[in-house]
């Protein structure tokens, strides 16, 4: 809304609206009373600076919703990554069975073959194959610890902004 320096007798200058039009207002300095002209004498007097737009102030909540962020950010990006290694990675590559294949001579490949065919292929797992599987074990509950770290850090960072956000005004139609 436009506002409108309205002059007094003392030198002051007296900051009126539109929606003051015909009223009387009070000088601030001198206590004297001013008529506020009509609406076509307004646009005579000279208008009032704009109002400087008060810049959001930055609060605890803003805060917390931006941790919040930074965790789920971040426990997203370390879940996904451990997924992507852990997910599909074979035990042994076929490249170090054709190695250990290609290595051995006949008989010892034969046999081999042979005692896996008897027993089936439920075996132990070798020391370096057990490790292994213990690596992706734990890789893939700390996995899931990620994405419920993202998963909270996501509704932290929710529930702060709409906090931050402050109380909702009520409009309320009369009509």
């Amino acid at each position: 809304m436009k506002r409108y320096l309205l002059p007094c007798r003392c030198s002051e200058r007296v900051v009126v609206t539109a929606g003051q039009a015909g009223d009387e207002v009070r000088c601030p300095a001198c206590g004297g009373r001013l008529t506020v002209p009509r609406l076509g004498g307004l646009t005579a007097l000279e208008q009032a600076p704009a109002e400087p737009t008060p810049r959001p102030q930055w609060t605890v909540g803003h805060g917390w919703g931006l941790a919040g962020l930074l965790v789920a950010t971040a426990s997203l990006i370390a879940a996904v990554g451990l997924r992507s290694w852990t997910v599909g990675s074979p035990l042994v590559g076929d490249a170090e069975i054709r190695a250990a294949v290609a290595a051995s001579d006949i008989a010892t490949v034969h046999r081999a073959y042979r005692d896996m065919a008897r027993s089936g292929v439920q075996r132990p797992p070798l020391p370096e194959e057990a490790r292994n599987q213990r690596i992706f074990r734990s890789a893939e509950a700390f996995s899931w610890l990620l994405w419920a770290a993202a998963a909270g850090g996501a509704a932290v960072a929710a529930v702060a902004f709409g906090l931050a956000r402050g109380p909702r005004q009520r409009v309320v139609d009369d009509g």
